[in-house]
């Protein structure tokens, strides 16, 4: 999808976002096909590669942000920043409950190999 007139804007997953409206509405623009195109995952527990994902999506909107030339505040950017602190605070909480769960996994594994290597002893 691209709309071919005279500035670039963005890229967005290797597509380069054109546009001949002026530099707030094109912005608008990309986060509409943004919003379209970040799928969540299920309601089924997030995994690590979950967690990468939405950290990537986020990274990715951070960066298409402040790839203008002129940067300018916009209304809603501080409501914005405090929703991305919470969701990196969750995320990181997450991962250290994964971590945790995948380190009591390995425990029981080790313990069970031990067991086995004392029975064959």
């Amino acid at each position: 999808m691209n709309v071919i007139v005279s500035t670039t804007i963005g890229v967005l997953d290797g597509m380069q976002i054109r546009t001949n409206h002026n530099q707030k509405q094109a912005l608008r623009r990309l986060n509409m096909v943004k919003k379209e195109t970040i799928a969540l995952p299920s309601r089924e527990k997030m995994g690590r590669e979950d967690l990468l994902n939405v950290s990537s999506e986020t990274i990715r909107g951070l960066q298409t942000r402040l790839a203008v030339e002129r940067f300018r505040e916009r209304e809603g950017d501080s409501t914005k920043l405090q929703y991305l602190r919470v969701l990196i605070a969750a995320m990181q909480t997450h991962n250290a409950i994964l971590r945790d769960s995948e380190l009591e996994e390995m425990k029981l594994r080790i313990a069970s190999l031990e067991a086995a290597c004392e029975a064959n002893r």
